[in-house]
């Protein structure tokens, strides 16, 4: 609550309130930053780092850095999910939807490739998006009982069967 987010402040019980009208206000603010913070870090391991840079590789950096993030944060994290204890509107609609678009941008690349090129964005791009935020709570949990303990390589293996190979089509008239 306000009281004992202020008491491990170092505030009195009431210095929070000066600034935020409820717990949900100040619960939105932060959920806000953190997904800044998750954009920033997805968008920067999106980026190519050559023009040459294979999608299966930044596919693997974009999902690595989202389990990161929520390991690195996971309390933030959480929240950022929790939107009955939020008042998601304004800028923490615009932060998650940034995050989003990272994303989508991401598969319109892939499919221009030729991965899973007759898959609608918007659902490719939801399926990417749910088997990565499944990961995240998996992953820091100990559920999974995997033989690798490299969280790229488990990524690497996930993008491979969702993103498959590219079409051949795509690739010849690329070329």
């Amino acid at each position: 609550g306000l009281r004992e987010g202020a008491r491990r402040a170092g505030v009195s019980h009431n210095a929070p309130l000066r600034h935020f009208r409820s717990l949900a206000e100040l619960r939105t603010e932060l959920a806000t930053r953190g997904f800044t913070e998750f954009t920033e870090a997805t968008a920067a391991a999106a980026a190519p780092t050559s023009r040459r840079d294979p999608i299966l590789r930044r596919a693997v950096r974009i999902g690595t850095a989202y389990v990161d993030f929520a390991v690195a944060h996971s309390g933030l994290f959480a929240l950022m999910w929790r939107v009955e204890l939020l008042e998601p509107t304004g800028e923490f609609l615009v932060e998650a939807t940034r995050a989003y678009d990272v994303l989508l941008e991401f598969v319109g690349e892939a499919q221009a490739a030729g991965y899973q090129p007759t898959v609608a964005r918007d659902d490719l791009a939801l399926i990417i998006w749910s088997a990565v935020h499944g990961l995240s709570q998996l992953w820091p949990s100990g559920v999974m009982h995997h033989p690798s303990d490299s969280l790229p390589a488990i990524v690497e293996q996930l993008m491979t069967v969702i993103l498959g190979v590219p079409s051949r089509h795509t690739q010849r008239s690329r070329a």
